[in-house]
């Protein structure tokens, strides 16, 4: 009371100013006074300044970095985390996605797989996404990729799964999306409506290594890779480790009740050949990029 007004009263020190925003938004505040500064201290060094609306992107991929940051580390998530390990889905098709950018590359990579109600594979997809991506579209081409890989073979009713809260948040809402990544988010919204039946969630780190081990592999390859069957070694390891009921047979087929025919490795199976429409779709996104 009394005292003059300084900017970093203002913008600092003053709880009626941090009261007005919701706490959703301080992270992102934060990062744009960080990111003004920077513009002043280059105006003032006669450095190069960036556009207004770089400045306004690079603010929004590190905010969305940040955030990223925090599910992980489960500090902070905006939907509920259901379960901490990999969970098979009962009478339903399991699809879990990944998409990071690596810090040392730069490079930016995509996992997908999807699994039945048995936890068997049906498919898996490890590819590098397009490099110009901020780490948010990053997080969205994941589902757009693996939605894309389904869909052909009509795998329902489907369950997708992200440890990208700000992705699947976007994803869900009803609302228009008028962010930088509006046009993927609003890409994928129309290929979920071409599904009969889904659900999306979130879920931890530890609940989606699979996916997550698959995005680290498209790292080191230049090609897109996949698997219907008869996955590498360590794809497999990791599958049996996500989840210990992990069989190639499912457990009818053990007690000899199963109906439906087992596939070796020699055999080509209907979930192999639909999966293989299904690649074509994911070939054709990936190059209309």
């Amino acid at each position: 009371m009394g005292q003059i007004e300084t900017a970093i009263h203002a913008l600092h020190d003053c709880t009626a100013v941090w009261d007005t925003l919701p706490s959703s938004q301080h992270s992102l505040f934060t990062i744009t006074l960080w990111f003004l500064w920077n513009a002043r201290n280059a105006a003032f060094f006669g450095s190069p300044i960036l556009p207004p609306e770089l400045i306004v992107l690079s603010v929004k991929n590190y905010d969305a970095k940040y955030q990223k940051v925090l599910v992980i580390h489960h500090r902070r998530s905006s939907l509920p985390i259901p379960a901490k390990k990999w969970q098979t889905p009962p009478g339903h098709f399991k699809l879990n996605v990944d998409g990071a950018l690596s810090l040392n590359s730069g490079l930016r990579g995509v996992g997908v797989v999807v699994r039945n109600s048995y936890g068997r594979l049906c498919g898996a997809v490890a590819m590098r996404a397009p490099s110009l991506l901020s780490i948010l579209a990053t997080d969205l081409y994941a589902p757009k990729i693996g939605i894309s890989f389904v869909m052909d073979a009509s795998i329902t009713p489907l369950i997708i799964e992200s440890d990208s809260s700000n992705a699947i948040h976007m994803i869900l809402q009803e609302n228009p999306c008028y962010a930088v990544e509006g046009a993927l988010v609003e890409e994928i919204r129309w290929l979920l409506d071409l599904l009969p039946s889904y659900s999306a969630c979130v879920v931890p780190r530890t609940a989606n290594e699979v996916a997550d081990l698959l995005m680290r592999f498209s790292l080191g390859q230049e090609d897109l890779t996949f698997w219907f069957s008869d996955p590498p070694l360590w794809l497999q390891d990791c599958l049996i480790e996500d989840s210990p009921d992990y069989t190639d047979v499912c457990f009818s087929c053990t007690l000899g009740v199963c109906d439906t025919p087992y596939y070796g490795k020699e055999e080509k199976s209907p979930e192999g050949e639909s999966f293989s429409a299904g690649m074509k779709a994911v070939q054709g996104a990936r190059n209309s990029q």
